[in-house]
């Protein structure tokens, strides 16, 4: 009888095991629920770009542009409501159209500058494989890993970059394939650009390289904005676009390393091109920085567009776009996306920002004045660019 008892104690054991199996694959578990959900929590947040980072960049390869969330929208109009003001009062230049430069500069003059710039042209030639492939829009974060590493003086630029008070992780990024991923393409390709020119210049010293430094400073925020900028407004090319944004000031990286004395009678602080500015600038230099970097990036075999873009950067404060040679969407963006930075993040209060001639805007799909054109993502580029700018840090805390 006794075995009997055990036998069934055995049983009612075995039953009760197989149900507690049966239970924990089920919602009715009740630790089943909380067993994974900060896992699932990071995994949404880093497919929606909502906490990679401080600028919220999305990942490589994602079919849309930064999203930024009503919280963050509300956040970022907070922060730059001052801002919005000023680009809602801004006016058309009120001097005549009429540009300060000519069609051509003298030959004899670009040939000099070029010669002298020819050592550092060509340095950053030799990595145009590199370039073309980092600038591929469809390249993957993966594919992007292979081409950082293949390079260790690239790499170690990057992870010091990731690693910089600028973008203020909590702990150090040992990883490129982590920091490709926190990065984005954008940035990361930006940060290569910088690298390839800083080492063709051998890391320029002194008051040059303090001026090349605060160039792709710019550089890199006017980048970030034409990007948000483009998609916003749905014009194609967005990559084309950030890449002609952030080389919109080649001319400017060249004189400065050919002509430090005199970049810094010009370039020193950094200024919107109204019409007083590029006057000076050819009476220093002889040439116009926008026709000196559409040459500049032209013979580092980039795209045609982007050469246009470098070259009429600012022809929209003096001319209509009936007057642009080339992609005048294109051309616009990237005049925006400058006039934006430099109008949230000027130099001082001397320094005068214009509203393009009359066409550009209307030509852009924008309505109303230019804060209208400033939605969430847009904002939130500034605010970011000026954070990195180090400029107007009211507006970027």
């Amino acid at each position: 009888m006794a075995a009997w008892w055990i036998l069934l104690l055995m049983a009612i054991a075995v039953m009760v095991a197989v149900m507690a199996r049966v239970l924990r694959g089920s919602r009715l578990w009740p630790g089943r629920r909380s067993a994974r959900p900060s896992t699932r929590r990071s995994v949404r947040r880093l497919v929606r770009g909502t906490s990679t980072g401080p600028a919220d960049r999305p990942m490589p390869g994602a079919p849309a542009a930064t999203i930024v969330s009503p919280k963050k929208e509300s956040a970022a109009r907070a922060v730059a409501v001052d801002a919005i003001v000023e680009l809602s009062g801004l006016t058309p230049t009120p001097e005549p159209h009429e540009r300060p430069w000519d069609d051509s500069s003298d030959p004899a003059v670009l040939s000099a500058i070029l010669g002298r710039a020819s050592e550092v042209l060509e340095r950053v030639a030799t990595r145009r494989a590199l370039l073309a492939a980092i600038s591929d829009p469809a390249v993957d974060p993966r594919r992007l890993t292979d081409i950082v590493v293949s390079d260790p003086a690239l790499s170690v630029r990057i992870l010091r970059s990731v690693n910089s008070p600028f973008y203020a992780l909590r702990q150090p990024m040992a990883s490129i394939f982590r920091a490709v991923l926190y990065l984005g393409h954008n940035e990361v390709r930006s940060l290569v650009w910088k690298a390839c020119f800083s080492e063709a210049t051998n890391d320029l010293p002194g008051a040059g390289g303090e001026m090349l430094d605060a160039i792709w400073r710019h550089s890199f925020a006017v980048s970030r904005v034409a990007y948000a900028l483009g998609r916003s407004l749905g014009i194609p090319q967005p990559d084309a676009i950030a890449t002609a944004a952030l080389l919109h000031d080649a001319g400017k990286l060249v004189i400065i390393a050919v002509e430090p004395e005199k970049a810094e009678m010009i370039y020193r602080p950094p200024r919107f091109g109204s019409a007083p500015q590029l006057r000076r600038e050819w009476e220093v230099v002889g040439v116009g920085h926008g026709l000196l970097g559409g040459d500049v990036v032209r013979a580092w075999g980039l795209p045609a567009e982007v050469a246009v873009g470098v070259e009429q950067h600012h022809l929209p404060t003096f001319l209509s776009p009936d007057h642009a040679k080339g992609n005048a969407r294109l051309v616009g963006i990237v005049h925006l996306a400058d006039l934006l930075c430099h109008a949230f993040a000027r130099a001082d209060e001397e320094e005068v920002v214009h509203l393009p001639a009359d066409g550009w805007l209307a030509d852009l799909g924008i309505k109303g004045d230019l804060s209208t054109a400033c939605d969430a993502t847009v904002l939130h580029a500034l605010r970011t660019g000026a954070a990195g700018l180090g400029e107007r840090k009211d507006r970027a805390a």
